[in-house]
């Protein structure tokens, strides 16, 4: 995909190659809703906050086919959730944590910027991933750790890792 896209653009193509017609609409109540393989975005929210929103609905494309509006039920707080954590995977990854480090992004700030998300954001996708995989976790040559703070180590030999 073009460097020359914004974020929501690179979601807006994402979704079209996905058969999904997204339509911006004046909501006072919500970011963005799916219904059908059509998604709703509030109009006029920040470039940043679009793409995660559009990220988030197509999560939840891939991940429930109903009404999940009342999140007093702990089932649709459950898929919710799901739909989140496909959206996490899309804009951030573990695979998007590594890529931040090697370009020497360390601060959240600058992991944001560099992953085309908002801090909030990526500090939500960290807290997913710590609930998820627990205080840290192999991915590929390195290890990511959730606590007490994100951070990337690199292994080298990865036969000393395998004999921690």
């Amino acid at each position: 995909m073009s460097d020359l896209l914004n974020p929501y653009e690179k979601q807006l193509v994402e979704a079209e190659k996905e058969n999904i017609r997204v339509f911006e609409k004046p909501f006072r109540t919500y970011d963005g809703r799916i219904k059908g393989n059509r998604i709703f975005i509030r109009k006029g929210m920040p470039i940043i906050r679009s793409a995660c929103v559009l990220s988030e609905e197509r999560g939840h494309f891939y991940t429930c086919s109903c009404d999940i509006l009342d999140q007093n039920d702990s089932n649709n707080r459950r898929l919710e959730e799901k739909g989140r954590r496909w959206s996490y995977d899309d804009m951030v990854g573990l695979f998007g944590i590594v890529k931040a480090y090697k370009r020497k992004c360390y601060s959240l700030y600058d992991m944001a910027k560099e992953l085309d998300v908002s801090e909030d954001y990526l500090n939500d996708a960290i807290c997913s991933y710590r609930a998820k995989y627990g205080t840290g976790v192999k991915f590929d040559e390195y290890f990511i750790s959730f606590e007490p703070q994100l951070s990337v180590c690199e292994f080298k030999d990865m036969n000393f890792y395998q004999q921690i």
